[in-house]
């Protein structure tokens, strides 16, 4: 056999078995790219004790094959209870329009530790059910995608919004027996960033802790080699006491926060324990009287007082300034 014939017949060998790899492994598919956006018209009932809040808003995918109908076939993976409107549809020749209104109770994953200075992101996050990944990709539609510009939430202000799709990874394929590794999902995230007002709340809640923390100071003041006026001094920290406790107490039950992670509760929680150390710091006055030094009782609650102030100052203002700063 010639040199020439061995070439055609070594390029038909090859030929053939290109053929047939690509007979066996076909070449994947793009996966169709659906475009989704959301409008959100309204938020309320912002529920710290239940961990959730209600939005208003709409739904909608363009896709250029009507074998999928993604606002269907999504659904919100955050989602405590939703009421969903019917569905429109408009078809052309080479796209699909599906919009949808869907008024929904939210989970939502609150960050206390700075209230009520505290910054919160509302998330719907929609996912497709039925259709994976490879198959079907959310693309965000970021050009038609916000909120209702008045849409307002009483006490908070809106910071911004942010819409972003990506993919959601399951730990398990179902069960289903034609596949190996675990189901991916194309997910839909939409964010709206909030801050609350909250100087007014903020008085309103350590109100009784500034003014316990007050009386404690003025303690120092009392004169603790008159025995009716020192028992009127440890009646006094006694009852600031009991009004820091009363008052935390209220706040934590109004708010249902875990105990100490907000910003009012610590507050207390150390003013408390400023009301511990003016206790002891009239019983270490009295026992200067006791052991017949009235001056140097005297010269204790004279440079003890700025030094209770200077601290209570020093670790409360830190702790607000962190809460309300940190931003």
């Amino acid at each position: 056999m010639s040199i020439a014939r061995r070439r055609r017949a070594a390029l038909a060998l090859c030929a053939l078995a290109l053929f047939f790899l690509a007979g066996v492994y076909p070449a994947t598919a793009a996966p169709e790219q659906a475009r989704m956006g959301i409008y959100l018209a309204g938020v309320h009932g912002l529920d710290f004790a239940a961990g959730r809040y209600s939005a208003d808003f709409w739904l909608w995918s363009t896709v250029t094959s009507d074998r999928f109908s993604p606002v269907e076939t999504a659904y919100i993976v955050n989602e405590a209870d939703k009421s969903p409107e019917p569905t429109q549809t408009i078809r052309s020749a080479d796209r699909r329009w599906d919009q949808r209104r869907i008024r929904a109770d939210l989970w939502a994953d609150w960050n206390v530790a700075r209230f009520p200075f505290d910054r919160q992101v509302l998330t719907i996050a929609v996912e497709e059910s039925l259709t994976p990944a490879d198959e079907l990709a959310y693309v965000a539609d970021r050009e038609n995608s916000g909120i209702d510009p008045s849409m307002t939430i009483p006490g908070w202000r809106i910071l911004g919004w942010d819409i972003a799709a990506d993919e959601h990874q399951d730990a398990t394929n179902f069960g289903n027996p034609e596949k190996r590794g675990g189901d991916r999902s194309s997910r839909l995230v939409f964010r709206l960033a909030i801050e609350r007002a909250g100087l007014p709340l903020f008085a309103d809640l350590t109100l009784g802790a500034f003014v316990s923390f007050v009386v404690m100071a003025l303690s120092f003041r009392m004169q603790p080699m008159v025995p009716p006026i020192f028992g009127a001094r440890m009646v006094i920290i006694v009852a600031s006491l009991f009004t820091a406790i009363t008052s935390m107490r209220l706040n934590s039950s109004s708010f249902a926060f875990p105990f100490g992670a907000a910003l009012p509760v610590r507050i207390h929680l150390v003013t408390l324990g400023a009301g511990c150390l003016a206790a002891l710091g009239g019983i270490v006055a009295r026992h200067y009287i006791e052991s017949g030094d009235e001056a140097a009782a005297l010269r204790f609650d004279r440079r003890a007082l700025p030094l209770f102030v200077a601290a209570y100052l020093i670790v409360v203002g830190t702790m607000i300034l962190d809460a309300a700063l940190y931003h």
